[in-house]
């Protein structure tokens, strides 16, 4: 949980860069590590929101993904679901209230993350 608090903090932007690194000095070495596997781009991963029922699709463009995690903009882990290697996943978010959500993917791809707006 808490590699998801750092990681927003410091992709986002909302942390200088010298705040940044009084916060990381909070947190062990392996932790840190972890931090910085996690990787936002060149994932072949899609994700499709439908608003109007609340519905995401999410195709795993041929990457194995064996867990995956919704993290609210607090840090706060609001979902999560194994995924055990599904090519592809439907999932019902109608109890996400509205804001920036990240979608945390883990599996043999390390760490991924998609963002997701509710509005």
């Amino acid at each position: 949980m808490k590699r998801y608090i750092l990681f927003f903090l410091v992709v986002v932007g909302f942390l200088s860069q010298a705040q940044t690194s009084s916060v990381s000095a909070m947190f062990d070495a392996d932790f840190l590590s972890a931090t910085a596997a996690i990787d936002s781009s060149a994932s072949k991963i899609k994700v499709v929101a439908d608003p109007a029922t609340g519905i995401v699709m999410i195709d795993m463009g041929g990457e194995i993904v064996q867990e995956l995690s919704i993290v609210n903009a607090q840090g706060q882990e609001v979902f999560r679901q194994v995924v055990g290697g599904a090519k592809s996943l439907n999932l019902n978010l109608k109890f996400l209230k509205k804001g920036i959500y990240f979608i945390v993917f883990d599996g043999t791809i390390g760490t991924k993350m998609k963002q997701l707006i509710v509005d």
